[in-house]
């Protein structure tokens, strides 16, 4: 069971972190925020209008590779096994890998999304084309889901102290409360990335994602990934309503209805 509550947590922290899925969802946050570009040599926290952002927010993130760890407390204080996952981000791509799948978003030269799930276990890959995305309620925004924050960790957004360190430099640590949970978490603005981060729940359990390394092969990782899937079976997510009846295509639409994309892939 904490299996896979676990890969759903996942879900829910990085892979629709930035997406505005329309219709019913349980914990898929959008931020909603329009592009902004902030220079991260500056060290003050930064103001757009009356909404508070961490430092650096924006555009101007470095390619990287990061290693993160990720575990749940349940209701009776007991913590589950670590989980891994990969996030990798270069120019017009953030990639994050599971121990058993792969998700791809890209960014097209016209500003909007492209994105892949490689299941690594089927050697089959799902394209969603911006349409496509959009049919289904998805609406990305790439400025927020290359930092790793989602909408909840953005409201009511406050700053707890000032500048502290880690072992990846310098941190500011934020407070943020947002659709029944509490949030807490340290920042990089060198890596625009959360160093910590620590969501708390009504019912006295907690999930905790921890940046554990940074590597700089960003742009190697992705050329690799894009190549090994090369040869995998591809399916166009537009046909996946006229193939309900295969096993994997139903694997798919659960996990898009479980992720708060819209039941969509209709006939």
């Amino acid at each position: 069971m904490y299996k896979k509550s676990l890969s759903f947590l996942l879900f829910s922290l990085l892979s629709s972190l930035a997406v505005h899925a329309g219709g019913h969802h349980e914990s898929h946050d959008h931020p909603g925020h329009a592009h902004r570009t902030h220079s991260p040599q500056k060290t003050e926290t930064k103001h757009v209008g009356q909404a508070l952002l961490p430092q650096g927010f924006g555009e101007e993130a470095p390619a990287l590779t990061a290693e993160f760890s990720i575990r749940r407390k349940d209701s009776r204080g007991r913590w589950s096994t670590p989980t891994a996952l990969r996030f990798t981000r270069t120019d017009d791509k953030v990639i994050l890998e599971y121990s058993d799948l792969t998700e791809v978003w890209k960014r097209s030269a016209d500003g909007t999304c492209e994105f892949e799930r490689i299941f690594n276990e089927d050697k089959r890959v799902v394209e969603y084309v911006s349409g496509q995305l959009r049919s289904l309620g998805v609406f990305p925004d790439w400025a927020t889901l290359r930092v790793a924050l989602d909408e909840s960790a953005l409201q009511q957004l406050q700053q707890a102290r000032g500048a502290g360190n880690s072992s990846f430099g310098k941190v500011l640590s934020y407070h943020a409360k947002g659709r029944g949970q509490s949030i807490s978490f340290d920042w990089s603005a060198r890596h625009q990335l959360p160093v910590k981060l620590v969501r708390r729940y009504p019912d006295a359990s907690a999930t905790e994602m921890k940046l554990i390394s940074v590597g700089t092969d960003a742009k190697s990782h992705s050329d690799a990934i894009s190549a090994r899937s090369e040869s995998l079976l591809r399916i166009d997510a537009a046909d996946i309503g006229d193939m309900e009846y295969d096993p994997f295509v139903k694997k798919v639409i659960r996990l898009d209805t479980s992720r708060g994309w819209l039941a969509g892939h209709a006939h």
